[in-house]
């Protein structure tokens, strides 16, 4: 869990935003190797800055998210090994004190390595404040063995669907190779079929900031795959 090259250049993206009050999933660790291409990346986006001056000292993260715009960063862990604040297992709901609690949630690798994830997800939307963002980085293609599960981008789109109270930002595929060229992927309920993509070789993280534009009165939200969807609705038999 943590933040390489390809997490910074997704996260720069939303530098200046008011993320408030900051939940991590999982405390976030600090995982830029090459200090060249890092201070690169980073002053594409800013050439104000070093990426020394936001390395910060414990090998985690707070002071990078510092400088993105959170106010106050928190860690949510099922242990307390790495010295997460917060202490809960995914699995079970979240307690009351933490229901629209954060302006900003980020998972940098961590829901892929929860079992339920349909409740990890029901979680975040109940911790994520109104206007409030969500902010993913998992696993998408050749992570097998890395965690329970790789996620393709159709998951997400209908998880946090319009329907459901979220407006997705930014979708995006980065291969873990090379310097960071992230590219789109479209919604298929929009495109009317599916987002069939052909992976490369390299590690893949999908990417995506989800904001949460109202408080949706379904708990138990129940997701199926568009083009499914769309086939059943043109049957006349759904």
């Amino acid at each position: 869990m943590g933040v390489d090259i390809y997490v910074l250049d997704f996260l720069l993206k939303f530098r200046g935003r008011p993320l408030g009050e900051t939940l991590w999933l999982g405390r976030q660790g600090y995982h830029i190797q090459d200090s060249n291409l890092g201070d690169s990346i980073l002053k594409s986006y800013d050439r104000r800055v070093s990426i020394e001056s936001i390395k910060g000292e414990t090998g985690y993260c707070e002071e990078l998210f510092k400088y993105l715009g959170s106010r106050r960063i928190i860690s949510l862990d099922y242990s307390g090994f790495e010295g997460s604040e917060i202490i809960h297992d995914l699995n079970e709901e979240v307690s009351v004190d933490l229901v629209d609690r954060f302006n900003c949630i980020f998972d940098g690798g961590t829901i892929e390595h929860v079992f339920d994830t349909r409740m990890a997800f029901l979680n975040v939307k109940k911790m994520l404040k109104v206007g409030g963002l969500f902010l993913l980085v998992d696993g998408a293609n050749n992570f097998l063995g890395h965690g329970l599960y790789q996620f393709s981008p159709e998951l997400l789109w209908r998880t946090f669907s319009r329907e459901s109270g979220f407006e997705i930002e930014l979708m995006q595929l980065v291969d873990d190779v090379g310097k960071p060229n992230p590219r789109d992927v479209p919604d298929p309920a929009v495109l009317g079929q599916r987002s069939n993509m052909t992976m490369s070789t390299a590690r893949t993280y999908v990417l995506m900031a989800a904001r949460k534009t109202f408080e949706s009165s379904d708990g138990e939200q129940r997701v199926f795959q568009s083009d499914y969807v769309a086939a059943w609705q043109r049957s006349g038999k759904a």
